[in-house]
């Protein structure tokens, strides 16, 4: 979660990474830094079909955003 005074919005902002090669060793609401390593992209849902075998690393980062602190799936 991106905080609005550290964003300098006025929202809070939620980052969501999917298809990463192993869970990441960071626990929610940890703080990371410009640069910091997330984990490495893996090849989750591109096996098979017409991406061949193995499939290719790669990252989908989703971004939401709302006026509270707190993530809420509809």
């Amino acid at each position: 979660m991106h905080f609005p005074e550290e964003t300098g919005g006025t929202y809070f902002v939620f980052s969501k990474y999917q298809h990463l090669a192993e869970m990441p060793t960071l626990k929610v609401g940890d703080r990371v830094k410009v640069g910091s390593v997330i984990g490495l992209s893996g090849a989750t849902g591109t096996k098979g079909g017409h991406y061949g075998f193995s499939g290719y690393p790669h990252l989908h980062l989703t971004t939401f955003f709302g006026p509270h602190g707190e993530y809420e799936v509809r």
